[in-house]
């Protein structure tokens, strides 16, 4: 349960984050503002055991989150050599 809890923590302070850059129409985008509250939110003993639970699932199970980008990569080298006999510009000669 720990993990889903920490993982609700990233949310809302990324969620509270772009609520701050939109609502103060601040310079900094969203994200960063959230990754700030969270620096300041980990101060907190209970805020760092369920963040650091999630981020101990996340990293157990991070080639996981590679294999869209694999497969996304190799289909469009298969689609770019199929279009265009290969992905190679050709060069004049």
């Amino acid at each position: 349960m720990k993990p889903l809890q920490g993982i609700a923590w990233l949310l809302a302070l990324q969620a509270a984050g772009e609520l701050l850059a939109r609502a103060f129409a601040l310079p900094f985008p969203g994200p960063v503002i959230g990754l700030l509250l969270l620096l300041l939110a980990l101060r907190s003993s209970a805020v760092q055991g369920c963040v650091g639970a999630a981020a101990d699932f996340l990293l157990a199970h991070l080639s996981l989150l590679f294999v869209p980008v694999g497969v996304g990569a190799s289909a469009w080298v298969m689609a770019c050599a199929s279009a265009s006999g290969g992905c190679a510009p050709e060069t004049a000669h």
